[in-house]
């Protein structure tokens, strides 16, 4: 089934547009992408290795995330994809903001931040997104971030990241 996503300008306004997953996002539009920094009980940062199927990023350390349907709010997107690559529940207003700026492949990434009681074997991952799961202290999980030279994470990225882990291990 085609997956359908809200058109916005490049500063964040909904043009009222939607278009089809399967074209070409216009140069002058963006759409919403999420992703989550989650974290367990005990302050430890739950990470996915990316399924070496997926055409972008395949193999490389990563949270939680995903595109924004049309119709969606930021927040029910997260708890949608949540659900789906780790058969973890949240309800969507668990999920704090954190960021919100745009990147140069025309989406509009928005950051949140959850914590969750669970444990790795509460996890159920989807194989054709998901090769390995690890649960992790922050530092360790910033090192296994960083440590992949293609992963596109930036200053930005990990300056959330911090936030996140300010907010969730307060």
């Amino acid at each position: 089934m085609t997956e359908y996503w809200d058109l916005l300008l490049p500063d964040g306004t909904p043009t009222g547009e939607t278009m089809p997953s399967t074209i070409r996002i216009p140069d002058d539009r963006c759409t919403r992408v999420v992703h989550c920094f989650i974290a367990n009980q005990d302050g430890q940062f739950l990470l996915q290795r990316r399924s070496m199927k997926k055409k972008y990023f395949p193999g490389i350390w990563d949270g939680t995330g995903g595109r924004v349907l049309a119709g969606e709010t930021g927040r029910e997107a997260m708890a949608r994809e949540l659900q789906e690559e780790l058969g973890l529940s949240a309800e969507p207003e668990k999920f704090l903001l954190v960021d919100c700026y745009k990147l140069p492949w025309r989406n509009l990434f928005e950051l949140y931040a959850v914590k969750l009681d669970f444990t790795l074997s509460d996890c159920v991952r989807q194989e054709d997104e998901v090769d390995e799961l690890a649960l992790l202290p922050y530092e360790d999980a910033v090192r296994l971030l960083k440590a992949h030279k293609d992963n596109p994470d930036n200053d930005a990225y990990f300056a959330a990241f911090a936030r996140a882990n300010a907010l969730l291990n307060e």
